[in-house]
């Protein structure tokens, strides 16, 4: 059985349509505190579909995408394919092989939480030049307890009540207990209020790894019921708020 972290090529069209990309104050924020400079040398982790692939293009790096799916690195290197000094790799950040100090920025966006803990920071740290950094940045969709989303769990729990949320403990935050070689530079958050139609909310729901693990009918279903609860009782368009963190590390001694 394929883990989660690979259900995501299954619906690689609709992660390209529907998946969010991410706020320029972030490149702008990660440039500013490494101080990168023009034609740097570049690694993004999980490129997926392109979603953050260009966020640094005004620095005119050498970038290396790399991504265990196929299909979403065929639909990634489509739509960057006009970007010179781009190049587009088939792997996992594990079995990714380069030498060491190599990059000026290694970077992943809303995937490091699929990369194997005691393993990610060391390996970026190992990557990296002497005054590199890693930047990690995540989408969050912050969920209301009221109007649809308070509704859609009827929905869920007739078709999935698997995936409705059971009353959520405090996570623990892996990266303050795992080994790792780097120091936290910078952290923020950045809201946004993003709406969708009817149409683009069932769309992202396709990219979910949970959702795609139901199987395409049980997936159709749920959809359709979502579908029809935004077009009857919400006008046809929700809204949901986007919270995207950011953290910055770096060589503790630079």
């Amino acid at each position: 059985m394929k883990p989660l972290s690979m259900t995501f090529d299954k619906n690689a069209g609709e992660y390209r349509r529907y998946r969010p990309g991410y706020p320029t104050a972030i490149a702008e924020k990660v440039v500013s505190i490494l101080g990168l400079h023009k034609s740097c040398r570049i690694l993004e982790i999980g490129c997926g579909a392109g979603q953050a692939t260009n966020i640094f293009s005004d620095l005119s790096p050498t970038q290396v995408c790399i991504d265990p799916g196929e299909k979403l690195l065929d639909e990634c290197r489509a739509c960057h394919d006009n970007m010179q000094r781009y190049s587009f790799e088939c792997s996992s950040f594990e079995g990714y092989e380069d030498n060491p100090a190599s990059f000026d920025l290694v970077y992943a966006a809303t995937c490091f939480h699929w990369l194997k803990p005691g393993f990610r920071f060391r390996k970026a740290a190992w990557l990296l030049k002497e005054n590199g950094g890693l930047a990690v940045f995540t989408n969050r969709h912050t969920k209301k307890k009221e109007g649809f989303f308070s509704e859609v769990q009827s929905v869920y729990q007739t078709i999935a009540p698997e995936l409705v949320p059971s009353t959520p403990s405090m996570p623990m935050d892996e990266a303050a207990v795992e080994d790792n070689p780097l120091g936290l530079f910078h952290q923020a958050a950045y809201d946004r209020e993003i709406k969708y139609t009817s149409e683009e909310y069932v769309g992202l729901l396709r990219t979910f790894s949970d959702h795609i693990a139901l199987g395409e009918r049980r997936l159709n279903e749920l959809c359709n019921g979502v579908h029809i609860l935004i077009e009857k009782r919400y006008g046809g368009s929700i809204s949901k708020t986007l919270t995207t963190s950011l953290a910055i590390y770096g060589n503790a001694q630079r």
